[in-house]
């Protein structure tokens, strides 16, 4: 699914000169990405496979849509910061797409489709952990 070039789109004029938040896994989410609202029901799961890297939620866009898809998830694990959006969207063309940093803020891992236990496991292997 191809992101839309949307007004509400974050990822326009953030500078990415800030590393990523270390040790997490980042989900970069949206209302219009249907296995999206399937990764967010998981997040419990997804935390589990994860351990000790925490688990974050990236919304894509500032729609009225994709907050309310957010309602449910914790604040603590929604990463908002322009930078981190920025970041994120520019390495993808579509959704979903997740990726794991190590202790520097650095992507160790990333995956381009819906993120379940089975593939938080692979990335946590290729992260070395």
């Amino acid at each position: 699914m191809a992101l839309p070039f949307a007004a509400t789109s974050l990822a326009a004029s953030a500078p990415a000169s800030e590393p990523l938040p270390a040790d997490s896994l980042l989900l970069l989410v949206a209302s219009w990405c249907v296995p999206c609202y399937g990764e967010i029901a998981r997040l419990d799961a997804l935390q589990t496979a994860a351990g000790p890297v925490e688990v974050r939620v990236v919304p894509y866009d500032r729609r009225p849509a994709t907050a309310r898809m957010l309602a449910r998830v914790d604040p603590d694990r929604i990463a908002t910061s322009r930078v981190v959006v920025a970041a994120l969207s520019s390495r993808t063309a579509g959704l979903p797409y997740s990726v794991m940093t190590d202790a520097a803020g650095r992507i160790c891992a990333e995956l381009s489709r819906p993120l379940d236990p089975a593939g938080v496991t692979e990335m946590r292997r290729r992260c070395g952990r």
